[in-house]
């Protein structure tokens, strides 16, 4: 017999933990996928540090990167505005990208972009699998995780108390092993 494989991203299982239905629906694709502006913001300026930190490229490259990567998404058929201007989507890049760039030295790259797929639960009957990627693994800080945030203040204490995404990394980089792995949180 056959069994079932279950594969679920992390960034799912925070939808699930927050928003049940919402997960339900994604799960059973009768919620339609959209790209909001905001998520396009965090995106572009992923694509910039992704590109310094693979390249040592200068900031006017990396922003260039990020406002390519923002102009793809924004011609895709889910992309939505929901929050800001075209102006200000494009002058927040930049300044969050201007906010990261001014930290830049602190990391230490060991891998960018670290892609894993691990088996969390196997039976007679199923595979559950857990996907995902890391934004940065760092020989001092550990796993790391660009944030973008909109709103002024980012609440650190939700994060440490509900988010699942540290869990999961910390799993996926320890699973059948001993040790702890540190995650950052990156906020610009």
């Amino acid at each position: 017999m056959e069994k079932f494989v279950h594969s679920f991203r992390q960034s799912w299982l925070n939808t699930a933990a927050t928003c049940p239905e919402r997960a339900r629906r994604e799960l059973t694709d009768s919620i339609p996928r959209q790209e909001t502006d905001a998520a396009a913001v965090g995106t572009a300026v992923h694509a910039g540090i992704e590109e310094f930190l693979k390249h040592r490229c200068s900031f006017r490259t990396a922003l260039e990167i990020a406002e390519e990567r923002f102009a793809e998404i924004e011609q895709d058929p889910s992309f939505v505005w929901t929050k800001y201007s075209h102006r200000v989507a494009h002058g927040l890049i930049e300044t969050f990208l201007g906010h990261w760039w001014g930290i830049r030295e602190q990391f230490r790259p060991k891998e960018v972009e670290h892609k894993f797929d691990m088996v969390f639960h196997e039976d007679n009957e199923r595979i559950i699998r857990l996907n995902g990627t890391i934004d940065l693994i760092d020989s001092r800080l550990g796993l790391v995780d660009w944030k973008t945030s909109g709103r002024g203040t980012y609440d650190t204490w939700e994060y440490d108390r509900w988010a699942v995404q540290p869990t999961v990394y910390s799993w996926a980089m320890h699973s059948g092993t001993t040790g702890k792995h540190p995650f950052t949180y990156c906020v610009m």
